[in-house]
């Protein structure tokens, strides 16, 4: 059932939600930050609130929807995440000289790589400056090293499970992700930095974290999601069977003593479709060869795929030219040598 428009309707409705939720087996999954901040800065009570929402403690409303707010909550669990300050635009050269260029500055609601800007010269900050006064701003030490991406579950406060994975290709530098490959990840500071966000907010629920890696193999935690995205429904071909881990909700089993990941040396590579249509085909053979042979251009590609990107491209026609611009960019990249990705969920 939609949610209504008319706010009165709407609040009726999501009273009714709550009413059927059972507390603390039940999971409420929201599938994007709009819904998140809407639930969290409705006319709700705090105990219907948190029945909907993948939090236990009403201090963390703050958190849903905002990389302010979850950077500060990260910064007090003490995990390893990139030094940041939050600003008004105007005053981003002071930010800059304690941070150190490049910085990421962002706005607070932004997703998929929208809202945000590298600064990597004094005269992009002057620009910047100049532009964004009166307007708050996350400014975000810039960590090098590889994207990763972590799809959790949280049960009641436990991570209980987390398939990582190496970003290879994204639809813009910042954008999200459309080639990813899945392996396990034995970073101990890493799943003990998982841990403590999860407990200490309570999570219950979908989380899709945002990580570098650094040369040295350690990670650093830039964003904290409390949704799912696209990748959370690749478990099952990941070696990763949720329904077993679900099942401790119900007191059939224990919950899992590590969070279960990707088995050891059991890499898979795993294309996007939707998100390959909107962004440009990119396969090492010609498009002819991945439409006929699928199996042999591409890496994994799930089932139903193909027919979920055929049924969004009918309704999205726009999405064809899109399609072909980029492709045709990306092609003239490659014969320039230029091309290269960065970044990316």
């Amino acid at each position: 059932m939609a949610l209504a428009a008319e706010p009165a309707q709407r609040l009726r409705q999501l009273q009714e939600f709550a009413s059927l939720v059972e507390m603390p087996r039940d999971i409420v999954v929201c599938g994007d930050d709009d819904i998140l901040r809407m639930i969290a800065n409705s006319d709700l009570d705090d105990v219907e609130k948190l029945s909907l929402l993948p939090i236990a403690d009403a201090r963390h409303l703050r958190v849903l929807g905002s990389k302010m707010g979850m950077a500060e909550v990260m910064r007090e669990a003490g995990v390893d995440q990139p030094r940041f300050e939050i600003i008004d635009g105007a005053e981003v050269a002071g930010a800059v000289n304690r941070i150190g260029l490049p910085v990421l500055a962002k706005v607070d609601d932004g997703g998929g790589g929208v809202g945000v800007v590298i600064l990597g010269s004094d005269e992009e900050v002057r620009r910047f400056a100049l532009s964004s006064v009166g307007k708050e701003f996350l400014v975000e030490e810039l960590v090098f090293g590889e994207p990763i991406g972590i799809e959790a579950l949280y049960l009641n406060g436990n991570l209980c499970a987390m398939p990582a994975s190496r970003a290879l290709e994204t639809m813009t530098p910042l954008g999200v992700s459309v080639v990813r490959e899945f392996e396990a990840v034995n970073d101990v500071r890493l799943v003990e930095d998982l841990c403590v966000l999860g407990r200490s907010m309570g999570v219950h629920g979908f989380v899709n974290v945002s990580a570098i890696r650094r040369p040295d193999g350690s990670h650093c935690i830039f964003e904290f999601d409390l949704r799912p995205n696209s990748w959370h429904a690749y478990a099952d071909v990941l070696g990763i069977d949720l329904e077993s881990v679900l099942s401790a909700l119900a007191g059939d089993s224990p919950f899992p003593e590590t969070p279960v990941q990707v088995p050891e040396g059991q890499g898979v590579r795993i294309r996007n479709l939707t998100r390959t249509f909107r962004s440009g085909l990119r396969p090492r053979r010609a498009h002819r060869e991945a439409l006929i042979h699928p199996e042999q251009a591409l890496p994994f590609v799930r089932s139903g795929d193909w027919t979920v990107t055929a049924i969004e491209g009918m309704a999205n026609l726009h999405w064809i030219s899109d399609h072909v611009r980029i492709s045709l960019r990306i092609r003239l990249d490659r014969l320039r040598g230029n091309f290269g990705v960065t970044g990316g969920r």
